[in-house]
């Protein structure tokens, strides 16, 4: 059984927190688009998602790059992306038979084993060597942007979500890899709210047995009606999921307030939360 990757995670930040930044903050950070696709890392000559699961059909990336000299002394982290997120999936996740079309592999950051405090600006340019090395089509290194204030930030940032990212990564350039979330990656991502409809109550696991575990809705769709699929979704605290789970009954058919990044082509959630029931409707 795989281990999951001890891999480096973002920290959120908002635009208000953005609009006090300095010169000298933005000078100090890489502007990232962040990637809709599947984390994929090489650790220890593994190649692992960051569930530590095996993919499929990137055995041409894995040869490219398992050529590389040296690559044995490095953590390469990167993403794994095809035409859309569903495409993404569709792909490496596809095991019997051929799947259509393929994925490329974007690489954003390689660790030398031997220095983890090696400051992101050192790393970048071994990112940029190893796409060299790899030599192939399907293996490219992430685009840095630099700004020097909000405005021009803003603009990366939209630029962004236009071409269909999930939002941006906004890295200290001298910052370290730490297998943690850590304060040396901030990320910003755009969300939607939208009142859904109570389907199912999921008792929990472990500690939460006994109380919710999620809750089950669907969507509105035109014409009064509501979606088939339904999206689980969870964002609850400990006494929420107690309180809840004491009116299970009641929750079935009332609102509930789902925060989310998009609506999938199945008519589901993507990145569902729950904001809050929606006891006035």
């Amino acid at each position: 059984m795989s281990t999951k990757p001890e891999l480096m995670l973002a920290k959120k930040i908002s635009l208000d927190r953005l609009r006090e930044w300095s010169t000298r903050d933005w000078e100090a950070h890489f502007i990232e688009p962040k990637i809709d696709g599947d984390r994929f890392c090489r650790e220890k000559g593994k190649w692992l998602s960051r569930g530590g699961k095996e993919y499929f059909n990137v055995d041409e990336i894995k040869k490219a790059i398992n050529r590389i000299k040296g690559v044995n002394d490095l953590l390469i982290d990167g993403e794994l992306v095809g035409d859309d997120w569903e495409h993404t999936q569709s792909v490496v996740r596809r095991f019997r038979s051929k799947p259509k079309g393929e994925v490329r592999y974007i690489v954003f950051d390689a660790v030398p084993n031997d220095q983890p405090q090696l400051q992101l600006r050192h790393r970048a340019d071994i990112v940029n060597k190893i796409v060299r090395d790899a030599k192939h089509r399907l293996v490219t290194a992430i685009t840095r942007h630099e700004v020097t204030g909000f405005d021009a930030f803003m603009d990366v940032y939209n630029h962004c979500l236009a071409s269909g990212c999930d939002g941006v990564m906004i890295k200290q350039k001298s910052g370290p890899y730490e297998c943690k979330r850590s304060k040396y990656w901030l990320k910003l991502k755009p969300h939607n709210e939208m009142d859904c409809k109570i389907v199912a109550v999921k008792e929990g696991k472990g500690k939460y047995r006994g109380m919710v575990g999620s809750i089950g809705v669907v969507i509105p769709l035109p014409g009064n009606k509501w979606s088939e699929r339904v999206t689980y979704v969870s964002g609850l605290d400990d006494h929420q999921r107690e309180k809840l789970w004491a009116k299970k009954k009641e929750l079935i058919g009332s609102l509930a307030e789902v925060r989310y990044r998009e609506i999938t082509k199945v008519n589901r959630l993507k990145e569902p939360r729950l904001s809050r029931l929606r006891t006035d409707k």
